[in-house]
């Protein structure tokens, strides 16, 4: 989803969307983390990058926008909960962003990592 390289303080990736879509008769209510691929991938870099979330409906309306005046970085996103269900039959889709910060020196030089987002639902008066 993304795959940048050579990257400066400063950089905005564009928004990448993930669809969930719920196929059944009940509301569901679902949370995001997002995970290193490899142990080594839990590096400065993943530990660095910001990361905001915004949700749209179907028909690509914002429903919600997390992070955005906030800094939450990748390794901060474990089992975060949206504020949104996914009605029986429909979809959501969810945008990521994701910025290296101004403020890093050149200690992120030459380091890459790999992530991925984990997604969990449940009913929605269930919970996780």
């Amino acid at each position: 989803m993304f795959n940048y390289e050579d990257i400066a303080p400063g950089f905005n990736s564009e928004e990448q969307t993930v669809t969930l879509k719920n196929t059944g008769s009940i509301d569901l209510k679902y949370r995001v983390s997002v995970e290193p691929i490899t142990s080594g991938d839990e590096n400065d870099l993943f530990k660095t990058l910001n990361i905001s979330i915004n949700v749209y409906d179907a028909d690509n309306n914002l429903k919600s926008a997390y992070f955005i005046n906030e800094s939450k970085t990748l390794d901060e996103l474990k089992n975060f909960e949206i504020d949104e269900f996914v009605p029986a039959g429909k979809e959501r889709n969810i945008g990521f962003t994701v910025v290296l910060p101004t403020d890093i020196g050149n200690e992120m030089q030459d380091i890459t990592t790999s992530f991925k987002f984990v997604f969990d639902t449940v009913q929605s008066d269930g919970s996780f």
